[in-house]
């Protein structure tokens, strides 16, 4: 599972939040404590992963899924 989750996000999340996950100008960083659109359980992020985020709170453009 996780050679997978590092396979996805190197080829499609890394874009805009970065190769180190720290965020950009178009996406959050996901390496600290602050969880902008879910609670940060494991449940609400693995949602969030599948469905997206139409309407980012901080962010510029949709999350697709």
């Amino acid at each position: 599972m996780l050679v997978e989750g590092q396979k996805t996000f190197s080829t499609v999340c890394f874009t805009c939040h970065g190769p180190d996950a720290k965020g950009t100008q178009l996406a959050p960083n996901l390496t600290d404590g602050e969880w902008l659109n879910v609670n940060g359980t494991y449940d609400e992020i693995q949602k969030l992963v599948k469905t997206g985020v139409p309407t980012p709170k901080k962010a510029p453009a949709p999350m697709p899924p």
